[in-house]
């Protein structure tokens, strides 16, 4: 079941792709985040490339192994998102970090299970119309069983 809700996860992604990368596109036609760009588009690529693969999987450490690279990509497009906030706009920033928060959830209640520890993010957005938007913060504990 939590598999599903993974795989189906991502699906805002997946779906969605060609408007994703339709808001990458204003990083690219500025000289100053072209590089930005192209690292935010494969992030985003890979998130839902590797739940889809390792949704695939049989073995439970394999698709844990898929789900770890989807996080760290997820996590990586989010500091991409927020670097380019600037050209891009805050509203599609916050909007797509706030998506790819929610995807990371789901990996981090899978990996755990596999890999017999347990992961927490707590991330804090402090954006608004009074407060200019500020890197998000990752407070992550890792116990291990």
């Amino acid at each position: 079941m939590l598999r599903i809700s993974v795989f189906h996860g991502t699906k805002g992604i997946s779906n969605g792709l060609q408007d994703w990368l339709a808001s990458i596109s204003p990083l690219a036609k500025d000289k100053r985040t072209i590089s930005l760009s192209d690292q935010l588009y494969r992030a985003v690529g890979s998130v839902s490339a590797n739940i889809a693969e390792g949704y695939s999987r049989r073995s439970g450490k394999d698709q844990a192994r898929f789900y770890e690279y989807a996080l760290g990509s997820a996590r990586e497009a989010r500091g991409w998102y927020h670097q380019g906030r600037h050209v891009l706009s805050e509203i599609v920033a916050m909007h797509r970090i706030k998506l790819l928060t929610r995807i990371t959830r789901l990996p981090l209640t899978i990996i755990p299970a596999e890999r017999g520890y347990k992961l927490k993010e707590a991330i804090i957005l402090r954006c608004g119309p009074d407060r200019p938007a500020r890197q998000p913060t990752h407070a992550i504990n890792t116990h291990h069983a």
